[in-house]
Protein backbone atom coordinates (compact mmCIF):
# COMPACT_ATOMS: atom_id res chain seq x y z
CA UNK A 1 0.00 0.00 0.00
CA UNK A 2 2.90 2.61 0.88
CA UNK A 3 4.62 1.54 -2.75
CA UNK A 4 1.32 2.44 -4.57
CA UNK A 5 0.66 6.07 -2.52
CA UNK A 6 4.47 6.94 -3.35
CA UNK A 7 3.70 6.27 -6.58
CA UNK A 8 0.54 8.27 -7.01
CA UNK A 9 2.41 11.13 -5.39
CA UNK A 10 4.80 11.14 -7.83
CA UNK A 11 2.67 11.29 -10.40
CA UNK A 12 0.71 14.59 -8.68
CA UNK A 13 4.53 16.36 -8.50
CA UNK A 14 4.90 15.34 -12.35
CA UNK A 15 1.09 16.97 -13.00
CA UNK A 16 1.89 19.76 -10.95
CA UNK A 17 5.47 20.90 -12.71
CA UNK A 18 3.95 20.30 -16.34
CA UNK A 19 1.10 23.05 -15.50
CA UNK A 20 3.46 25.01 -14.04
CA UNK A 21 5.57 24.94 -17.14
CA UNK A 22 2.47 25.15 -19.38
CA UNK A 23 1.31 28.36 -17.44
CA UNK A 24 4.73 30.01 -17.99
CA UNK A 25 4.43 28.76 -21.80
CA UNK A 26 1.84 31.11 -22.04
CA UNK A 27 2.87 33.83 -19.89
CA UNK A 28 6.07 33.86 -22.05
CA UNK A 29 4.06 33.59 -25.27
CA UNK A 30 2.06 36.65 -24.32
CA UNK A 31 5.20 38.44 -23.33
CA UNK A 32 6.97 37.99 -26.48
CA UNK A 33 3.98 38.83 -28.31
CA UNK A 34 3.89 42.01 -26.14
CA UNK A 35 7.00 43.10 -26.29
CA UNK A 36 6.58 42.85 -30.64
CA UNK A 37 3.89 45.19 -30.19
CA UNK A 38 5.24 48.00 -28.68
CA UNK A 39 7.85 47.62 -30.11
CA UNK A 40 9.99 46.97 -26.98
CA UNK A 41 11.81 43.74 -28.40
CA UNK A 42 15.33 44.57 -27.33
CA UNK A 43 14.41 44.54 -23.18
CA UNK A 44 12.98 41.47 -22.19
CA UNK A 45 12.33 39.35 -25.63
CA UNK A 46 15.51 37.52 -24.97
CA UNK A 47 14.33 36.56 -21.28
CA UNK A 48 10.64 35.34 -22.29
CA UNK A 49 12.35 33.32 -25.13
CA UNK A 50 14.68 31.29 -22.79
CA UNK A 51 11.57 31.04 -20.50
CA UNK A 52 9.55 29.50 -23.41
CA UNK A 53 12.35 27.27 -24.09
CA UNK A 54 13.16 25.93 -20.83
CA UNK A 55 8.88 25.74 -20.44
CA UNK A 56 8.73 22.98 -23.21
CA UNK A 57 11.37 21.17 -22.32
CA UNK A 58 10.45 20.87 -18.52
CA UNK A 59 7.03 20.69 -19.51
CA UNK A 60 7.19 18.21 -22.21
CA UNK A 61 9.47 16.07 -19.50
CA UNK A 62 7.00 16.06 -16.82
CA UNK A 63 4.17 15.50 -18.97
CA UNK A 64 5.83 12.31 -20.53
CA UNK A 65 6.38 10.95 -16.96
CA UNK A 66 3.59 11.87 -15.08
CA UNK A 67 0.97 9.73 -18.39
CA UNK A 68 3.58 7.66 -17.79
CA UNK A 69 3.10 6.81 -14.20
CA UNK A 70 -0.75 7.07 -14.49
CA UNK A 71 -1.27 4.71 -17.82
CA UNK A 72 -1.74 1.44 -19.36
CA UNK A 73 0.60 -0.76 -21.44
CA UNK A 74 -0.71 0.71 -24.36
CA UNK A 75 -0.55 4.27 -23.27
CA UNK A 76 3.04 3.56 -22.03
CA UNK A 77 4.23 2.38 -25.57
CA UNK A 78 2.47 5.76 -26.69
CA UNK A 79 4.60 7.88 -24.20
CA UNK A 80 8.04 5.70 -24.97
CA UNK A 81 7.39 6.78 -28.71
CA UNK A 82 6.32 10.62 -27.20
CA UNK A 83 9.43 10.60 -25.20
CA UNK A 84 12.26 9.75 -28.14
CA UNK A 85 10.76 12.38 -30.12
CA UNK A 86 11.20 14.69 -26.70
CA UNK A 87 14.53 13.84 -27.01
CA UNK A 88 14.93 14.38 -30.61
CA UNK A 89 13.59 18.02 -30.12
CA UNK A 90 15.88 18.81 -27.32
CA UNK A 91 18.59 17.62 -29.38
CA UNK A 92 17.78 19.80 -32.02
CA UNK A 93 17.44 22.91 -29.52
CA UNK A 94 20.90 22.24 -28.33
CA UNK A 95 22.11 22.11 -31.92
CA UNK A 96 20.41 25.30 -32.66
CA UNK A 97 21.86 27.17 -29.94
CA UNK A 98 25.24 26.38 -30.91
CA UNK A 99 24.60 26.97 -34.52
CA UNK A 100 22.58 29.69 -34.74
CA UNK A 101 21.09 33.00 -32.97
CA UNK A 102 18.21 35.13 -33.24
CA UNK A 103 19.21 39.02 -33.78
CA UNK A 104 16.70 42.01 -33.69
CA UNK A 105 17.66 45.15 -35.82
CA UNK A 106 18.20 48.06 -33.46
CA UNK A 107 18.16 51.94 -34.82
CA UNK A 108 17.93 52.45 -38.68
CA UNK A 109 21.55 52.71 -39.49
CA UNK A 110 20.84 49.48 -41.59
CA UNK A 111 17.99 50.92 -43.54
CA UNK A 112 16.29 50.40 -46.18
CA UNK A 113 17.56 46.50 -46.36
CA UNK A 114 17.26 46.50 -43.07
CA UNK A 115 14.82 47.90 -40.83
CA UNK A 116 14.18 48.42 -37.26
CA UNK A 117 13.20 45.96 -34.40
CA UNK A 118 12.96 43.19 -37.54
CA UNK A 119 14.23 39.37 -36.59
CA UNK A 120 16.87 37.55 -38.25
CA UNK A 121 17.91 34.27 -38.58
CA UNK A 122 21.52 34.42 -38.05
CA UNK A 123 23.97 31.53 -38.83
CA UNK A 124 27.42 31.10 -36.05
CA UNK A 125 28.94 27.82 -38.28
CA UNK A 126 28.79 29.62 -41.91
CA UNK A 127 32.28 31.76 -41.73
CA UNK A 128 33.84 29.18 -39.91
CA UNK A 129 35.40 27.66 -42.41
CA UNK A 130 35.28 30.48 -45.09
CA UNK A 131 36.07 33.91 -45.31
CA UNK A 132 33.78 36.35 -44.98
CA UNK A 133 32.61 37.96 -48.50
CA UNK A 134 31.98 41.38 -50.03
CA UNK A 135 28.33 42.30 -49.13
CA UNK A 136 27.85 40.46 -46.25
CA UNK A 137 25.80 41.37 -43.48
CA UNK A 138 27.46 40.11 -39.94
CA UNK A 139 26.87 40.44 -36.58
CA UNK A 140 30.20 41.60 -34.74
CA UNK A 141 31.56 42.18 -31.60
CA UNK A 142 31.94 46.06 -31.13
CA UNK A 143 35.22 47.23 -28.93
CA UNK A 144 34.17 44.20 -26.29
CA UNK A 145 31.76 41.06 -25.79
CA UNK A 146 29.28 43.04 -24.06
CA UNK A 147 28.79 44.94 -27.54
CA UNK A 148 27.42 44.11 -30.22
CA UNK A 149 26.66 45.65 -34.14
CA UNK A 150 25.53 44.29 -37.51
CA UNK A 151 27.11 46.09 -40.82
CA UNK A 152 28.08 45.15 -44.16
CA UNK A 153 31.89 43.67 -45.15
CA UNK A 154 32.50 46.35 -47.87
CA UNK A 155 36.22 45.49 -47.30
CA UNK A 156 38.15 42.54 -47.51
CA UNK A 157 42.25 42.13 -46.59
CA UNK A 158 44.98 44.22 -48.53
CA UNK A 159 42.66 46.13 -50.13
CA UNK A 160 42.53 49.95 -50.18
CA UNK A 161 39.04 51.95 -49.78
CA UNK A 162 38.35 55.49 -50.67
CA UNK A 163 34.52 56.22 -48.98
CA UNK A 164 33.40 59.64 -50.17
CA UNK A 165 30.20 61.27 -51.15
CA UNK A 166 27.79 58.83 -53.01
CA UNK A 167 30.90 56.33 -53.94
CA UNK A 168 32.71 53.80 -52.55
CA UNK A 169 36.16 52.39 -54.25
CA UNK A 170 37.76 49.37 -54.11
CA UNK A 171 42.20 49.64 -55.46
CA UNK A 172 40.27 52.62 -57.81
CA UNK A 173 37.05 50.81 -58.85
CA UNK A 174 33.45 52.01 -57.68
CA UNK A 175 31.87 49.72 -55.87
CA UNK A 176 27.97 49.28 -57.26
CA UNK A 177 25.72 49.50 -53.90
CA UNK A 178 22.26 49.91 -55.21
CA UNK A 179 21.34 49.12 -51.45
CA UNK A 180 23.01 52.51 -50.09
CA UNK A 181 21.55 55.44 -48.35
CA UNK A 182 24.00 58.69 -48.63
CA UNK A 183 22.00 61.21 -47.44
CA UNK A 184 23.68 61.18 -44.10
CA UNK A 185 27.17 61.62 -45.44
CA UNK A 186 28.86 65.09 -45.09
CA UNK A 187 29.06 66.90 -47.99
CA UNK A 188 32.82 66.69 -48.84
CA UNK A 189 34.34 64.21 -46.39
CA UNK A 190 36.07 61.55 -47.34
CA UNK A 191 37.35 58.25 -46.21
CA UNK A 192 40.56 56.57 -47.00
CA UNK A 193 41.73 53.44 -45.15
CA UNK A 194 44.37 50.17 -46.35
CA UNK A 195 43.54 46.90 -44.80
CA UNK A 196 46.17 44.89 -43.28
CA UNK A 197 46.32 41.04 -43.22
CA UNK A 198 43.35 39.10 -41.74
CA UNK A 199 41.22 42.72 -41.69
CA UNK A 200 37.51 43.56 -42.77
CA UNK A 201 35.78 46.91 -43.51
CA UNK A 202 32.10 47.08 -42.02
CA UNK A 203 30.10 50.27 -43.39
CA UNK A 204 26.09 50.88 -41.92
CA UNK A 205 24.37 50.51 -45.49
CA UNK A 206 22.74 54.46 -43.94
CA UNK A 207 26.57 55.92 -44.68
CA UNK A 208 27.35 58.58 -42.33
CA UNK A 209 28.74 56.98 -39.26
CA UNK A 210 32.04 55.14 -38.49
CA UNK A 211 34.19 52.94 -40.21
CA UNK A 212 34.87 50.08 -38.53
CA UNK A 213 37.68 47.71 -39.41
CA UNK A 214 37.12 44.28 -37.31
CA UNK A 215 38.81 40.80 -37.63
CA UNK A 216 36.91 37.45 -38.44
CA UNK A 217 37.43 36.42 -34.86
CA UNK A 218 35.37 39.22 -33.43
CA UNK A 219 32.26 38.00 -36.51
CA UNK A 220 29.34 36.70 -34.62
CA UNK A 221 27.81 35.51 -37.71
CA UNK A 222 26.25 35.99 -41.21
CA UNK A 223 22.75 37.49 -41.14
CA UNK A 224 20.83 34.47 -42.88
CA UNK A 225 17.12 35.52 -43.32
CA UNK A 226 14.21 37.37 -42.23
CA UNK A 227 12.01 35.59 -39.37
CA UNK A 228 9.46 38.64 -38.59
CA UNK A 229 9.20 41.78 -39.70
CA UNK A 230 6.44 44.51 -38.79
Amino acid sequence: MEEIRFSKNNAKKFRNIWLVSLLLFVVSIIGMLSNIATDNTGTYFGLFTLILSLSVIVGSLSFVIWIYKIGNKIIKNIIKILGMLTGSIFFLMILWMILFRYAIVDGSSMEPSYKHNEIYLVSKFALKSSDPKRGDVVDYYFINKNNERMGRIVGLPHETILVASDELTVDGNKLDEPYVDWSEWTKGREENITLKDGEFLVLFDKRGGDMQVIKKENIIGKFIFKLYAK
